[in-house]
């Protein structure tokens, strides 16, 4: 009776019965419930839940306790303020608290709506669940035991494993349990707690990567949909009045709880973007650690398509084309772009224009060499080493003044045949890798553009 950690009695979870007469036997039960628990206990709050999975509540009212709440539970539907009309109007016209006792099994984007929508109307609530087993949509996950199926296939009417076994697998799943050896799912935990008081819709930068270095296309930024990604389908409001019917927010089931739909490579041997659609995008906040010029590559596999990359909003490139590699699981590297980034952080946003590969990776490398910040010559300069040359060379370009110039290489006949660098430069010497392996032995031309000259440079490439 005097029990301090027990809040509260919730009378009967989830019913869905079909009841004649507004509920009125599922009302008579909880009443007669009530009436049972209030001879050895007037203290403790009793919890009343809907019919229809917590949500049905014609015949509940008016409240027959003066110790009473209505739990409502919030799955799969619109997380609008027209949404909680109907458990709404029960607070304010019955004088009664109101509770989510459960809402969950959604994405985060949907999770951090929902709570929100609770917050904003002084409703407490309880997510569910706290654990699950292999899985992205709880807080926590644990993993699936060794046997598993063995043990479900028996329980769902299979055969019984020996006894030994059946042990085994309940021991293994009790360890597997245990707090230290869970995985904490950080974007569902954010989503929870920090989106909802984050203006609801400002990214967070979870994975910073320094550049120059690797950044992981499953590892966007943390957020929601449009501000941190973006997916055609990115949560299920299947019982809402937006869309009418199931919607799996995501397809791979993998690594995050988003609309991005990541998989598990064995040739990555990590998490790589699949099933990527028409105008999906992801973000990155990146801390590029020096100004300069950076190579960027990408990691794909799968049919080929498009894609286009930014910075801070600013294109990058438009509509680079992603080769067909020969499978989804096939990887390739390929060059996009070689462009200048100023040191510091920046919000690098990949878009998928044509889709139809797999993405593992972005690779920036700085392209350059610097080997002063300043120079002291008063004019630009060229020069190579080694030239005569086989398959590759070293490119030093001399910028007395900081502006736009182009490095570029053509053949005899004046054709061009490699970008070296384009772009705006600051003051320095630099040393730029050229790779000419795909050239034939024959003679070059380098030329550098700045704003007011060209300088000109013969190079020779031997077989």
């Amino acid at each position: 009776v005097n029990e301090q950690y027990i809040g509260g009695y919730d009378l009967i979870n989830e019913t869905n019965w079909t009841l004649a007469n507004n509920n009125a036997l599922l009302a008579q039960l909880m009443k007669d419930i009530t009436t049972a628990i209030r001879l050895v206990d007037n203290n403790h709050i009793l919890y009343i839940e809907g019919n229809s999975y917590a949500n049905d509540y014609n015949g509940l009212t008016p409240k027959w306790d003066n110790n009473m709440a209505y739990s409502f539970h919030k799955y799969w539907n619109d997380d609008t303020q027209g949404s909680l009309d109907f458990v709404l109007a029960i607070r304010d016209g019955q004088n009664v608290p109101i509770w989510m006792g459960e809402f969950g099994e959604n994405s985060n984007n949907w999770i951090a709506n929902a709570v929100s929508l609770m917050n904003a109307n002084n409703i407490g609530w309880a997510i569910w669940p706290y654990k699950k087993m292999s899985s992205i949509s709880s807080v926590s996950s644990f993993k699936q035991p060794s046997n598993w199926s063995t043990f479900a296939n028996y329980v769902n009417g299979g055969a019984m494993p020996s006894a030994a076994t059946g042990q085994a697998i309940l021991n293994e799943l009790l360890e597997d349990v245990k707090v230290a050896n869970c995985t904490v799912n950080k974007g569902y935990l954010y989503a929870l707690f920090q989106q909802p008081g984050n203006n609801n819709t400002a990214p967070y930068a979870n994975n910073v990567v320094s550049l120059p270095g690797k950044v992981i296309a499953a590892n966007y930024d943390e957020g929601k949909n449009g501000y941190a990604y973006n997916d055609a389908a990115f949560q299920d409001t299947q019982y809402g009045s937006t869309v009418g019917s199931s919607t799996s927010w995501n397809t791979g089931w993998y690594y995050r709880n988003d609309g991005v739909d990541l998989q598990y490579s064995n040739a990555e041997n990590g998490p790589t973007v699949g099933w990527t659609e028409n105008n999906d995008w992801m973000q990155y906040t990146v801390n590029v650690s020096s100004s300069g010029s950076y190579t960027i590559k990408v990691r794909v596999a799968g049919n080929g398509g498009t894609m286009s990359l930014s910075s801070d909003g600013v294109t990058l490139i438009n509509n680079a084309a992603i080769p067909a590699t020969g499978g989804w699981d096939t990887w390739q590297t390929v060059t996009l772009v070689t462009v200048n980034l100023t040191a510091g952080k920046h919000a690098f946003r990949a878009t998928i224009n044509t889709p139809g590969y797999n993405v593992s990776y972005f690779d920036f490398s700085s392209s350059v060499a610097r080997m002063a910040t300043n120079t002291t010559s008063s004019a630009a300069a060229l020069s190579s080493y080694p030239n005569p040359f086989a398959n590759s060379t070293s490119i030093e370009v001399v910028i007395p003044e900081a502006g736009d110039i182009a490095v570029k290489v053509y053949d005899k006949i004046g054709q061009e045949v490699g970008t070296i660098v384009e772009g705006y430069m600051m003051p320095g010497t630099y040393n730029f890798p050229f790779d000419a392996s795909n050239l034939k032995a024959d003679l070059y031309l380098v030329k550098l553009n700045t704003s007011d000259k060209v300088f000109t440079l013969k190079m020779v490439k031997m077989q």
